[in-house]
């Protein structure tokens, strides 16, 4: 799906972590730990394709469909529903099928139903992290890169997040994660961030 080989990022002479190398191909998600600044946010950008890694190289599948869920997701002056629309749009999904999407992830997300009409910045944190959520999901992707979502989020609609990023059996996943206990959950190996090196460890039980 995605290949790093010798993967470095750094701004000026700042190094944030180098020679990165892994496969993410099938399997269980790929989880990232490490403390805040330690570049697990910027490794999952030049994943996405989003951003330029300084030397080494990303190698994606042709035509891979990848989805991003960032950190923290901008408070664009739309509606809910016209946002998920126009996303929903861009991927030539129709208005119809869109619609059912919403309805069946304001279902299962625990969103009211008045929170469609209701503009993005006017909503709560825990809210915009769903939509954040919604809008990388309504595109079925190949390939689904999530920084820190569980952030914000309730301890019921974690529960149905980790469940449904489980079994997402034709998608592959890649996320940042602090709780170490969601982690491991998710994925007996993470990939830990210490002092610019990407360690790839197994969970001690």
């Amino acid at each position: 799906m995605v290949s790093l080989r010798n993967v470095s990022k750094s701004y000026g002479k700042k190094v944030i972590f180098k020679d990165v190398s892994m496969d993410i191909d099938g399997g269980e998600p790929v989880v990232f730990m490490g403390s805040n600044g330690c570049g697990k946010s910027t490794l999952l950008r030049i994943i996405a394709g989003l951003l330029h890694c300084t030397t080494g190289e990303v190698v994606h599948l042709p035509e891979i469909k990848i989805s991003y869920v960032p950190d923290r997701f901008p408070k664009l002056p739309f509606k809910v529903n016209d946002y998920l629309r126009h996303m929903g749009r861009i991927q030539k999904i129709s208005d119809g099928d869109i619609l059912k999407y919403m309805r069946t992830m304001f279902e299962r997300l625990n969103i009211p139903e008045h929170i469609e009409t209701q503009k993005i910045p006017h909503c709560s944190k825990g809210t915009i992290q769903k939509i954040n959520i919604m809008q990388a999901l309504i595109t079925r992707p190949d390939l689904l890169i999530l920084d820190e979502p569980f952030s914000g989020l309730d301890e019921d609609t974690v529960e149905v997040m980790v469940e449904l990023l489980k079994n997402m059996e034709e998608t592959h996943i890649v996320l940042s994660c602090h709780e170490k206990i969601l982690a491991q959950r998710l994925a007996e190996k993470v990939f830990v961030f210490r002092k610019g090196a990407v360690v790839n460890e197994v969970f001690a039980y």
